[in-house]
C-alpha cells in the first residue's frame, strides 16, 4: 500500500518520500541474528552496546515511511524471531557442552575434512565413537599417516573439550562454528576402512582420481576446486590466492551451484517444461552434500530453489527475500553460523550483488566499457563492498589487486570448473582413458599456475583496524544505494557526514595520542602483546607463539616497524630465531645465548627502555613501567595482581589503554 500511494504521487509530480521498501524476511533475518547475538554476549560475557548500532538503525530506516501497518509488521518480526534466534542458540549451545571429555580414550571416527600442513595431517572425524559409544559433535586430531576423506579411522588418543570460557575467542571460536567439540592428540593410529556414506565416497574417489593423474600442484587446485577442500594446497600457493583475494573460488558457491543448477535446469527443461527446477535441485543438493553441505553452497542451494519455485509460479524472484530465507533455514539448522567468516563473507557478498550489481552495470553502459567486462567489473565490486570490512576484520588484510584480479579470474574459473566437472565426469565413468579426459583440465590448470607464479598479486593493505568504522560503513553502504530513495542533496549529505565519520572511527582505532595502549593477542597456549605509544611500538612474544601468529596479529594490528620484539620464555632460543624474521628494529632476551643466527640485532640485559617505556625482567615475568603505573606480563598462566595486565588466564583476550594513570579496558 505504501508503494502505491508514494507511486501515484510521483505520477502527480510531487516530492519522493526516502524509503526501502519492506521486505518481512529480511527483518526477520535480522532480528533472529540479533537474538542470536544477544544471548551469545550475555551468556559469554562478550556483549557491548556496539553489538546493537546497526540492528537499531536498520529497525528504524525499515519504518519510514511510518505508517501503522509497517510498524506492526516490523514490531511483530522482532517479537517473533529476536526470541527464537535466541531460543536456537541456547539449545545448540547446551547440545555442544553437553558430553565433555578429557583424558585417554579409545576413538573411532570417519574423516570428514583433511588438512596437510608442516608435514601432519589435520583431520577432522565426524560419526563419533569413543570407547564404543557414539558422541555427537566432531572432533580435531592431527595423525602422522596420510588420511583421505572418507576413511573410518581409529586411534588412541588424549582427549580434551573446548572450554566454554575460551569459545568466543581465537581458534575457540571456529572450533564452536564447526561443531568440533574436542581435541584429541594421537598416540596410536589405525586406518579400518571406508565409510559407506556415498558422498564421502565420491569424495575420497575424486582425490584418488586427480592426485593418480595430475601433477600435486595442479591436483590439489582441482580437488580444492571441485570440492571446496584447499588442505591439501602448496603454502605458498594459498598465500598467493588468500592475499590475491581469489580464494573465494574455492569456497563452493554462487558459481559453483549456480553453473551446475542452470546446466542441470537447461538439460531437463525440453523434457520436464516446468518441473525441470526439480532435478536441477537435487542434483545440486547432491554436490552440496558432497561438499559436506558448506554454508556458501547451502545459501545457494536455497537461492537457487527460490529460484526455481518462482519460475514456477510465474513470479519474479527477489534476491534479497530468498538471501533472507537462506540465512534463516542456516539460522534454524547452525546459529553459530552468525559467527562464521564464511557465512559473514558469502552473505555479504550476495548482499552487495543485490544492492548495487544493478546500479554498478548501468554506470559501466554509461562509460562504455565492454558489457562482458563491465558485468564481471560490477558484479566484482558490488559483492566486496559489504566483505571488505569482513575480510580486514577476520584476516587483517586488504588486496591492492583483488578487484582487477577477480574480473578476469572469475570468468576463466567458471568455464574451467564446468570442463572440469564434465571431464571428471567422463574419468570416473571411463577409468582407463582418466588420464586422457583430464589432460585438457590439467593444461589450463598449469597455465593459471603459471600466471599466479609469474604475475605478482600479493600486494596488500594491513597493519589497521575498522573497529566500529565496520558498522559505519556497512550502514553507509546501505544507506547510499539506489533502493534507498534519497534525493541527491541528502545523499550528498549524508556520504559526507558518513566520510568524516568513517575517518574519526579510523583515527580513534588505530593511532595513539596520548598514553599508552596495550593489544593483547591469544590463541590456545600461544600468547602476545604489543605495547604502542604515539612514538614507540614493542611487541611482546611468548615461547609457544609461531611467526604466522605474530604475523597474523600485527597485521591486524600495527603496519609500522616496530621498536623491538621482547622474548618472554625458558627457551629463549626458538623464540629469538623466530623473532628476528619480525619487523623489529632489534630483538631483546635476558639471557645471553647463541642463536646461530646474525645477532647484531638481538641485545641482551634485565631491563631497557623505549621513550616513555621502561621495561624489567623478573624472572619469567615482564614488568613495564610507564604512566606511572607497573604493567606485569605473565606467560606462565600464574596468578598475577589485580591492577596487572595478565596475559595467559581468564579474559585476557581484551584492550587496554593506560591514561592518566588508571588502566582502561576497551
Amino acid at each position: 500500500m505504501d508503494g502505491e500511494k508514494e507511486q501515484k504521487r510521483n505520477a502527480n509530480g510531487e516530492r519522493r518520500l526516502p524509503h526501502i521498501n519492506l521486505r518481512p524476511l529480511l527483518v526477520c533475518a535480522l532480528a533472529m541474528a540479533a537474538g542470536i547475538s544477544l544471548y551469545t554476549g550475555v551468556r559469554f560475557h562478550t556483549f557491548s552496546f556496539a553489538q546493537l548500532v546497526f540492528p537499531v538503525l536498520f529497525f528504524l530506516i525499515v519504518l519510514f515511511p511510518f505508517s501503522l501497518r509497517r510498524a506492526a509488521a516490523v514490531a511483530l518480526a522482532l517479537v517473533l524471531f529476536l526470541p527464537l534466534g535466541a531460543a536456537v542458540m541456547h539449545f545448540k549451545t547446551q547440545d555442544y557442552f553437553s558430553a565433555p571429555l578429557a583424558g585417554e580414550h579409545r576413538v573411532m571416527g570417519t574423516a570428514s575434512t583433511v588438512t596437510v600442513e608442516r608435514g601432519y595431517t589435520n583431520v577432522v572425524l565426524s560419526d563419533l565413537f569413543v570407547d564404543g559409544a557414539a558422541y555427537a559433535g566432531k572432533c580435531s586430531v592431527i595423525l602422522s599417516e596420510r588420511v583421505r576423506p572418507g576413511d573410518i579411522v581409529v586411534l588412541s588418543a588424549d582427549i580434551e573439550s573446548v572450554a566454554e570460557d575460551e569459545v568466543m575467542h581465537g581458534y575457540a571460536q571456529y572450533l564452536f562454528v564447526s561443531d568440533i567439540r574436542y581435541r584429541a592428540a594421537a598416540s596410536e593410529e589405525e586406518i579400518t576402512g571406508t565409510s559407506g556414506n556415498p558422498f564421502l565416497r565420491l569424495n575420497a574417489a575424486l582425490y584418488d582420481l586427480y592426485y593418480a593423474h595430475m601433477q600435486e600442484d595442479e591436483a590439489s587446485f582441482a580437488y580444492a576446486l571441485v570440492t571446496g577442500n584447499m588442505g591439501g594446497m602448496d603454502d605458498s600457493l594459498l598465500s598467493v590466492v588468500r592475499y590475491g583475494n581469489i580464494a573465494h573460488i574455492f569456497a563452493v558457491s554462487g558459481m559453483h551451484i549456480g553453473v551446475l543448477f542452470s546446466a542441470m535446469y537447461l538439460l531437463c527443461r525440453p523434457f520436464c517444461r516446468r518441473w525441470a527446477f526439480l532435478p536441477a535441485i537435487i542434483f545440486s543438493a547432491s554436490y552440496c552434500a558432497l561438499c559436506a553441505f558448506t554454508v556458501s553452497s547451502v545459501r545457494s542451494l536455497i537461492m537457487c530453489a527460490v529460484f526455481g519455485l518462482n519460475r514456477f509460479w510465474g513470479r519474479k524472484t527477489d534476491m534479497l527475500e530468498s538471501l533472507s530465507l537462506a540465512a534463516i533455514l542456516v539460522f534454524l539448522f547452525s546459529p553459530m553460523q552468525w559467527y562464521s567468516i564464511g557465512f559473514r563473507l558469502s552473505f555479504g557478498a550476495c548482499v552487495g550483488l543485490a544492492l548495487f550489481s544493478g546500479s554498478f552495470s548501468r554506470l559501466c553502459a554509461r562509460g562504455k566499457i565492454p558489457a562482458v567486462i563491465g558485468s564481471c567489473l560490477s558484479a566484482t565490486v558490488a559483492a566486496q563492498l559489504f566483505t571488505l570490512p569482513v575480510m580486514l576484520e577476520a584476516f587483517g588484510y586488504l588486496s591492492v589487486w583483488g578487484v582487477l584480479v577477480n574480473v578476469f579470474v572469475v570468468p576463466f574459473v567458471t568455464a574451467l570448473f564446468f570442463g572440469l566437472l564434465i571431464c571428471t565426469a567422463l574419468a570416473l565413468v571411463i577409468p582407463p582413458a582418466a588420464a586422457f579426459f583430464l589432460i585438457f583440465p590439467e593444461s589450463l590448470l598449469s597455465l593459471m599456475l603459471f600466471l599466479l607464479s609469474v604475475v605478482d598479486i600479493t600486494a596488500v593493505l594491513s597493519g589497521f583496524t575498522l573497529g566500529a568504522g565496520a558498522v559505519v560503513w556497512i550502514a553507509g553502504a546501505c544507506a547510499l544505494c539506489q533502493r534507498m530513495r534519497l534525493s541527491r542533496p541528502v545523499r550528498a549529505c549524508a556520504a559526507l557526514g558518513l566520510s568524516v565519520l568513517f575517518a574519526c572511527c579510523l583515527l580513534y582505532e588505530n593511532a595513539v595520542f596520548t598514553g599508552c595502549r596495550i593489544l593483547v593477542y591469544r590463541s590456545e597456549e600461544r600468547a602476545a602483546a604489543l605495547i604502542q605509544t604515539k612514538d614507540e611500538a614493542v611487541l611482546v612474544i611468548d615461547g609457544d607463539i609461531t611467526l604466522s601468529d605474530c604475523t597474523s596479529f600485527l597485521d591486524r594490528s600495527y603496519g609500522g616497524t616496530l621498536s623491538a620484539v621482547v622474548v618472554l620464555c625458558e627457551d629463549e632460543v626458538e623464540a629469538i630465531n623466530r623473532a628476528i624474521f619480525l619487523p623489529g628494529e632489534e630483538v631483546r632476551a635476558l639471557y645471553d645465548r647463541e642463536t646461530g643466527l646474525q645477532t647484531a640485532r638481538v641485545l641482551f640485559g634485565d631491563a631497557f627502555s623505549y621513550g616513555t617505556l621502561s621495561f624489567v625482567y623478573e624472572g619469567s615475568k615482564l614488568l613495564l613501567f610507564t604512566e606511572d603505573i607497573a604493567v606485569e606480563f605473565d606467560f606462565e598462566g600464574k596468578e598475577a595482581l589485580s591492577a596487572d595486565l595478565f596475559v595467559g588466564g581468564e579474559g585476557t583476550d581484551l584492550q587496554f589503554y593506560i591514561r592518566d594513570g588508571i588502566i582502561r579496558a576497551r
